[in-house]
């Protein structure tokens, strides 16, 4: 289970929207633009690598090392690929060992603060409050984490790309009192027909 050809169609609700995510040739960064270094263009650049790297479980391995490359600095490519190591691969390897189902993931950025800003030297710095949501039946309910990624990003070639990559638990709210926990095989009928949705690259043109 690799999210390549159909088995990427069978485990992934959308899976055909994110064909620009498994193209390395697509970096995920902002293209050259008079706008790329305002705080604006870095606010927005830094939810949609957010974003852009919680879709990473979707990219085929061959594809990883060239994508992340694009996305980051040689410095910020060792982190990521160490957090990949220590997350994403262990992910994939528990999915590939469980039967075929399909598979919910997303990452969604939700507040974005910059924080020492740098026109001239083309650099900030940039905290995300995020949700991630993750569901696979007989492997996992559907859960929801909250997570504060720090970011220090950097504008290179014109993109701004990440340099230095932390995350932590951030803020977390309850469900509302009418709502209650569903399973996983729910959450799959409930959703029959859906699609996810992937919004970097709009958070990218927008900037």
């Amino acid at each position: 289970w690799m999210f390549t050809g159909s088995d990427m169609a069978e485990t992934s609700p959308g899976s055909v929207d994110i064909g620009a995510v498994t193209d390395p040739a697509d970096s995920g960064s902002l293209p050259v633009a008079d706008s790329v270094r305002t705080e604006a263009g870095a606010a927005l650049a830094a939810a949609a690598l957010v974003e852009r790297a919680g879709a990473l479980m979707f990219v085929p391995v061959d594809d990883l090392d060239d994508v992340v490359a694009a996305m980051t600095t040689d410095a910020g490519s060792d982190l990521l690929t160490a957090v990949m190591a220590e997350e994403l691969y262990v992910l994939r390897r528990a999915l590939g060992e469980a039967p075929a189902a399909v598979t919910w993931a997303a990452s969604r950025a939700l507040t974005v603060e910059v924080q020492g800003f740098d026109a001239d030297a083309g650099s900030a710095f940039a905290q995300v409050w995020a949700v991630q949501v993750f569901s696979r039946e007989r492997v996992a309910d559907p859960e929801m984490r909250f997570v504060l990624f720090n970011l220090a990003l950097v504008v290179d070639d014109g993109r701004w790309l990440i340099d230095q990559w932390t995350d932590a638990p951030g803020p977390a709210a309850f469900l509302a009192v009418d709502e209650l926990p569903v399973s996983a095989a729910q959450l799959d009928d409930d959703l029959a027909g859906h699609r996810l949705m992937f919004r970097w690259q709009e958070l990218l043109v927008a900037s």
